[in-house]
């Protein structure tokens, strides 16, 4: 576990650096084991600063070293919306709201209005699905979250294929 920041990003990923933001640091995706996982925020200097959560750069600690970096990319657009939202909003959260109340309301939408609002539920229940099995604990809701988020993104794939209008 690294608590302590600027860290020095290993030389041999320098190279896979994707380009500077406007504010001039470089945000990426870490690859740790087989796992992809957060935003780190990397200095002009190449030092690891702190990692972007909830809209904003802060120094929590990493759960490797940096010497376990096995690779860097640029974020994925799931973890761009993900540490964009309040640090209250967790994954398990999220889904307390979307999949009961939020996807219903689009799957009547889709029945009843406009057939193609379903593909909004699968694609908000995936990144959902897999944000909650990326976070530790809720070891009792997240199975019975994730078999309801699960039903409701078969449900809109059906609708989509079946509905003619």
């Amino acid at each position: 576990m690294s608590e302590f920041y600027p860290f020095k990003i290993p030389d041999r990923l320098i190279s896979r650096l994707p380009k500077q933001s406007a504010d001039g640091h470089y945000y990426v995706d870490v690859r740790v084991g087989s796992m992809w996982d957060g935003i780190l925020v990397i200095n002009q200097q190449n030092e690891g600063i702190g990692i972007f959560v909830g809209g904003r750069i802060i120094q929590y600690p990493t759960p490797f070293n940096p010497d376990e970096i096995d690779d860097i990319r640029k974020p994925c657009l799931s973890n761009w919306v993900w540490a964009s939202l309040p640090r209250s909003w967790d994954p398990v959260t999220v889904s307390l709201f979307v999949f009961p109340i939020v996807n219903p309301i689009l799957i009547a939408t889709a029945i009843f209005v406009l057939k193609w609002v379903a593909f909004v539920p699968v694609l908000v229940g995936w990144s959902c699905i897999d944000q909650m099995y990326r976070v530790r604990g809720f070891t009792f809701v997240r199975p019975l979250l994730a078999l309801l988020g699960a039903s409701e993104m078969i449900c809109c794939l059906w609708l989509l294929v079946t509905r003619q209008h």
